[in-house]
Order: structure tokens, then sequence, then C-alpha cells
């Protein structure tokens, strides 16, 4: 009637493998303390779920200790029925599906009689030869490689969480930074928080989302916090002073102000040929470092006059980039727009070696009309990555390819349409 029907569980190629490595297994290697404690613990490789895992407990306290050890077969010979019970499960049907898919995993094998009923077969001395049941033989086989896969598991599980914990904790930092930094231009800040919008957008549901992506979002995050910070402290300068100071102990201030003041030295010093000798013995030290930094200010004064043959007028560059212009004071000249470099700098999150490098390819005034442009596109969302964009100019600089009117006049054009 059944021409294709088999008694038993079938058989696949996996299930068959599982059976030959059960017969390989070496006992009283493996105790069934660490068996038991390896069970609870395989939910985390995803093969098994918390029920499967409970019931592939309950068959390893089922049989005693000595089954474990050398000589014997940890075999099961409980009915469907009693683990039910044991277990709170009210059709023993649920136990054999449960039972499959362990068997499946490769957790445990299964021999069952032509009846389906579970018993063994002994000798004399009591041991079992063999049997129809539930054995646990290929579980001690592959201890030691299950064991590893839930170390490295717990390892990964542990990072991701942490990776959870920092992300969270640096979306909290920059939602508390923002409302102390309203000083700051809205265009700036919306612009800020679209970038923070975008990030919360790719990331979704924290805890699903992978650790790698969780780690560059949180450095993400951080750079946003840092530059929020110091753009505040750089304003203490740009914003609150609007007349140059030479003892003024701030980052943009020391970047930008000449150490040998022209106000603090006399019509005799300037003009005298020994001047310049005079003020490295004010700086304290008549050395090679002295003598390097005079020959850097020489070049920047060749550059300076490069760029102002260049023509650009100031009130073009501020112009096309109203976001810039809000940052200034009325009637802003040169000095002051140079002023403000680092602000843009720490705006636009230019690194102190692009900065370094561009002082040796451009004079003060086309730093400070670069920065403006790529700050403005910034602003304006054309540019995503500023930095990457700035630096493209330098390279541009390096072959003498960098026209900055033409960038000028074009988003001059731009904004008045």
């Amino acid at each position: 009637m059944y021409p294709n029907y088999t008694a038993g569980r079938k058989l696949s190629a996996d299930r068959l493998n599982f059976i030959q490595l059960a017969e390989t297994a070496e006992l009283g290697q493996v105790s069934r303390f660490k068996l038991l404690d390896l069970a609870i613990k395989l939910p985390l490789l995803g093969t098994i779920r918390a029920k499967e895992a409970t019931l592939l407990a309950a068959l390893i306290q089922s049989a005693t200790h000595d089954q474990f050890k050398d000589g014997q077969k940890p075999i099961v010979f409980k009915s469907n029925a009693t683990l039910a019970a044991e277990l709170g499960y009210a059709r023993p049907e649920t136990i054999s599906r449960m039972l499959s898919c362990l068997y499946d995993a490769g957790l445990i094998t299964m021999k069952d009689s032509p009846n389906y009923k579970r018993h063994s077969t002994r000798h004399v001395g009591q041991n079992i030869i063999d049997g129809f049941g539930i054995d646990l033989r290929v579980l001690v086989a592959r201890y030691f490689e299950l064991a590893q896969q839930v170390k490295d598991m717990q390892i990964l599980r542990s990072q991701h969480q942490a990776a959870v914990r920092s992300y969270r904790a640096a979306l909290r930092q920059w939602k508390n930074a923002l409302p102390c930094s309203q000083h700051l231009p809205a265009a700036y800040l919306l612009a800020q928080e679209a970038h923070c919008a975008k990030v919360m957008r790719i990331i979704g549901k924290s805890a699903y989302a992978t650790t790698d992506y969780l780690e560059r979002a949180a450095a993400i995050l951080h750079r946003l916090t840092e530059r929020l910070f110091s753009v505040k402290h750089e304003n203490i300068y740009v914003f609150q002073s609007k007349k140059s100071c030479t003892n003024a102990q701030t980052v943009t201030h020391i970047d930008n102000t000449n150490p040998y003041n022209s106000d603090c030295i006399s019509k005799d010093e300037r003009s005298s040929p020994n001047g310049s000798q005079q003020n490295l013995n004010e700086a304290g030290q008549a050395s090679l470092w002295a003598l390097d930094k005079s020959q850097s200010e020489t070049l920047s004064h060749d550059k300076l006059k490069s760029a102002q043959s260049l023509a650009i007028d100031l009130s073009l560059v501020l112009k096309a980039t109203p976001f810039v212009q809000d940052m200034l004071p009325e009637n802003a000249s040169w000095r002051d727009f140079v002023a403000i470099t680092g602000v843009m700098a720490g705006i636009c999150g230019i690194s102190k070696f692009a900065l370094a490098r561009s002082r040796n390819l451009l004079s003060a005034e086309l730093i400070a009309t670069a920065l403006a442009i790529t700050l403005q596109k910034y602003a304006d969302q054309t540019v995503k990555s500023p930095g990457a964009y700035f630096v493209g100019m330098l390279n541009k600089a390096e072959n003498d390819e960098l026209r900055l009117q033409n960038s000028v006049f074009a988003l001059a054009s731009a904004k008045a349409a």
C-alpha cells in the first residue's frame, strides 16, 4: 500500500555523517557537567532555540554520570511522552519535532526500533551493548568544536554590545552638546543635524546593526561633537573680539598672529639692518629654529604678494559665501577674513596636516578663500566630505591647476540667481 515507506526517521547525508562521527567518540574526556553547560549556551550559535536547548539539557541529565566514562554508551531510552511530561508539553509530537531539530544540528543521533520503542541490549555485566534510543556520543565527539564556536560567539556578542553602548553614548553626547552651541550660525547647525540624521537613518535600530557600522557611526558622532566644542572655543577670539590682541591665548590667534608684532617694535628697529637679529634675541634663542621661522615668514610674504596679484575682491568672496559672511564683523577686511581661518577649518574638520600643507602651497588669503568655498559648499550640502574637498584643492595647487577665481564667480552667480 505504501511502497516508498520506511520505518523510523529518514536518513540524510548529514545524519549519516553524524552517526559515523558518534562511533568514533572517545568517552571519558568530557564530563556530563561540561556537556550540560555547553547545552545551555548553544542557542548563541543560532542552530537551535532555547526550548530545544532545554530538551538537550534534560537528555544529558537523564543519562547517568557513569555512562560518559570510557567503555560506556550514553544512550537515553525515555519515550517522547515521558519527556513531554517532564518538560511540560501537552503533546509528545512536540518532542518528536524538537528531537529532529537536534538531530539535524548534529547534537544527537537516533536509532528507532521497528515499533518505535526505545530499549537497550545489555550483556552479563549490565553494560549497554546496543540499543534503540537517543545517542549522545556525537555531542561528546563535537564538544571541543562547539565549545570554541560558543566562545567565539560570546566574544563577538560582547564586542557588539560594547559598540551599541558606545554608539548610544556618542549620540546622547551630541544631543546634549547641540543646545550649548546655539550661538553658531543656523546653517551650520542644520548641516550638523542633517549629518546626524543620516547616520541615524543608516544605523536604524542599534541592536540589529553590525558592529562595524556602530563603531564607524560612533566615531562620526564623536567627531561632530568635537567640531561643535572646537568652534565654540575658537569663537572666543572671532566673535567676541573685533580687535586683534597679541596676548590672546586661543588656538586661532596663536596660529595666525606674528609673534613679533609690528606695533611693539620701534621704527628704528624696523629700519635697522639688525632688527631681525634683535627680534630673534628677544624670542630667547638665536638658533636655527628662529632662522627657519624668519625664512618661512619671508616665503609667506612673497606668497601674499602673489595672492594680491590675483586681485580677488573680498566683497565678491563674501557675496559668494554668505555662511562665512555671518561670522565676520561689518566692513571686514582681509585681515579679519584670514583671522577666522582656524574657525573655518574646525567647522570643516580639516586636519592640522592639511593646514600645514596648505601654508606651503598658498598664501594666507588664498587659504582663507579656499576654506570659505569649502565651508559654503558644505553648508549647502553640495559637498559631503569637506576635508577631502579641501585636499583636492591642494592637489590642484601642486599642479598649478587651482583656479579659485572661477569658483568664487560661480558661487556668487549661483547666490545671485
